[in-house]
């Protein structure tokens, strides 16, 4: 993450997750699923450069969540 206040905005109002927890590095630990948690973190020099997939998460019914996230204004 370049932004924490940005990646806040996509994690919890796009992506609907809530009850963040603050972790001694910076960043915010959520969870998602069934004992399941996502880091997120500032790391300027590196954001946006992976050339792969760096998280990804299982859903029943696709579509329905794909219309969802775009109704939050998530492209795809």
């Amino acid at each position: 993450m370049s932004d924490m206040t940005q990646a806040r905005e996509f994690y919890e109002t796009k992506l609907g997750l809530s009850d963040g927890r603050p972790i001694v590095d910076g960043g915010i630990t959520y969870q998602c699923g069934q004992r399941r948690e996502i880091h997120t973190y500032l790391s300027p020099t590196s954001a946006g450069k992976s050339g792969t997939t760096v998280a990804a998460w299982e859903v029943v019914g696709v579509e329905r969540t794909v219309d969802e996230l775009t109704v939050n204004g998530v492209t795809f």
